[in-house]
């Protein structure tokens, strides 16, 4: 049911590119796969001209429901590009300070200028990192037995490596 759900609403999805353009910075659909350890659908795919920056984002939700946990994964990916370095290093800064928080933050060596890992155990697990003038966040909804941490890792180093 959740599968016919989404697939009827994918066509209302809004997108900036061409349906079949991924630009090097997007987290792919191979990739939302390893890191849910299931198949995955595109659920969400825009582009935005904001005030200081132009963003990017897609969501990638699982196509079944995880037999362990009963939890349907979603990976959420956002690449920000922003008019100047101070620019990201401030919207960085305040988002770190309000997860702060919230607690369980692992600062991030070697990922970007910047980076930092968040989750509670159980129900999320985010990544963001930020590199000159530009930020990554990668958040995993609905973390089940399946969800590689790992993969979640690799990927968003791998997206970092190209900024």
């Amino acid at each position: 049911m959740k599968t016919l759900l989404l697939l009827l609403l994918l066509p209302m999805i809004s997108s900036g590119f061409a349906a079949d353009t991924v630009p090097y910075f997007y987290l792919t659909p191979a990739d939302a796969a390893k890191i849910l350890g299931r198949n995955a659908l595109l659920t969400l795919k825009t582009e935005k001209q904001g005030r200081d920056a132009v963003k990017y984002r897609c969501a990638f939700t699982a196509i079944e429901s995880d037999p362990v946990s009963g939890e349907t994964g979603n990976v959420f990916y956002n690449y920000e590009q922003y008019d100047s370095e101070a620019a990201a290093q401030k919207t960085y800064t305040g988002i770190l300070d309000d997860n702060r928080r919230n607690g369980n933050i692992q600062l991030l060596n070697n990922t970007g200028d910047e980076g930092f890992f968040q989750s509670d155990a159980k129900n999320f697990q985010l990544i963001m990192v930020r590199k000159r003038d530009k930020i990554i966040r990668m958040k995993v909804n609905g973390v089940s037995s399946t969800t590689s941490l790992s993969a979640l890792k690799e990927t968003v180093n791998r997206i970092a490596a190209t900024l």
